[in-house]
Parts: structure tokens; sequence; C-alpha cells
């Protein structure tokens, strides 16, 4: 039987932590999916938590499915027209 994997997330740091809470491991996003992007953010504020935390671990022994970002993300450009235009 032929696994099917969705391609790839980004995940925020609120499901992180309430999986690791949850299951005390990463593993079941190696199973679901190809690829998980941790954004430099989300891992500093894990990082906030202690070396310590269950969620460092975690991301450590997930293997190569979840990547850690190393820089942080460049903010977006503001959109140049009004949002209420994209409603109508």
């Amino acid at each position: 039987m032929k696994k099917s994997l969705m391609p790839e997330i980004v995940i925020n740091t609120g499901p992180l932590i309430a999986l690791v809470a949850a299951t005390d491991s990463l593993a079941v996003l190696s199973v679901l999916y190809s690829k998980v992007w941790v954004p430099h953010e989300v891992y500093c504020e894990i990082k906030a938590g202690g070396s310590a935390a269950p969620e460092i671990e975690a991301l450590k022994s997930v293997g190569e499915t979840v990547a850690i970002c190393e820089s942080p993300l460049a903010p977006l450009s503001p959109i140049p027209y009004p949002l209420s235009s994209l409603i109508n």
C-alpha cells in the first residue's frame, strides 16, 4: 500500500506545543507530511521555554521531516488596495 503524504506545511507555536503535550513527540507529522517547516520565530518562542523544554527534544528527535528556518521571515509588503475591494 502506497503512503500518500501531503506535501508540506508550516507549523505555528501553538499547534507544536499542543501536539507535544498530547503525544510527547512530533512523530505523527512525519507520517502525514513530507516536510514540516518551523519558522525561525516559532523556534525562538519554543527556545524561550528553556533548553529542557519537551518541544526542543521533540524537534531534535523527529528527523529530516522537520526543517527549522535559520533566519527570520521577511515581512510581507502591504496590499496596495483596500481589503474591502477583495470582498465585493
